[in-house]
């Protein structure tokens, strides 16, 4: 079977192809700097191609003076060429904006990692100041935000103990993972055990006085519309 292109077309594919062979020669770092401070150097890659540089005027180093080469070279061997041996970190953000910041913020702890993760009730509902502790170590930990996320730093293998009120506290293994997806199973045993009072609610423990009952049926027969009358007599101490 035979295929023919229209001239039309050609034309389309064409420009394309010189669209993206130019978008790509464009992206390419060709400098050539001798001891200027990199803040200059940040400026001529800007100006030479579409990337973008965002960063605190505080950040330690920008004013350190460099010398670098580079020519046709990529942006990620360029700026790791540049900030070796510095305090200076990048992150590629989208529409080619790079924003730097310190090694330090950017890093976790020797031997330990972060993680991410949100912690949901067995409803789908999200677990808001669910207590998230490392396991062994309870002075290190976390409470999930208003989303039911958090994120922490734990060593390899850590296994994380999960708590939350009116729910059965959960040992999860980190493993390999980054993200965690937690998911709680309610503790009827705990529920039941929490007093409904006019104020709020108690644990049935706090509670030194007695606890009555009156169901809605024994109110019925009572003609009074005063709540006291209705309770009169039905209610020990009432």
């Amino acid at each position: 079977m035979e295929f023919k292109i229209s001239r039309y077309w050609m034309r389309v594919l064409h420009v394309l192809l010189m669209l993206s062979l130019s978008c790509s020669l464009f992206s390419q770092v060709t400098v050539d700097i001798k001891n200027r401070p990199i803040k200059e150097v940040l400026k001529e890659i800007e100006s030479k191609t579409p990337f973008k540089f965002f960063y605190n005027n505080d950040l330690k180093g920008l004013d350190e003076l460099v010398s670098l080469k580079i020519t046709n070279g990529d942006i990620d061997s360029t700026l790791k060429q540049l900030f070796s041996g510095r305090e200076i970190s990048y992150q590629k953000q989208d529409n080619n904006v790079i924003l730097l910041i310190s090694k330090k913020a950017d890093s976790t702890p020797e031997g330990k990692k972060k993680i991410t993760g949100v912690v949901k009730d067995d409803k789908g509902e999200t677990a808001v100041g669910a207590s998230v502790i490392l396991k062994g170590a309870p002075t290190t930990g976390t409470v999930t935000d208003g989303r039911g996320e958090f994120t922490l730093d734990v060593p390899q293998n850590a296994t994380l103990i999960v708590s939350y009120l009116g729910f059965f506290p959960k040992e999860v293994r980190v493993e390999n993972k980054t993200m965690l997806d937690i998911v709680l199973e309610e503790d009827t045993k705990v529920l039941d055990e929490v007093v409904v009072v006019a104020y709020g609610t108690q644990k049935k423990s706090s509670i030194t006085g007695s606890i009555a009952v009156l169901k809605d049926v024994d109110l019925k027969t009572v003609t009074s519309s005063n709540v006291n009358s209705m309770l009169q007599g039905k209610v020990a101490g009432v």
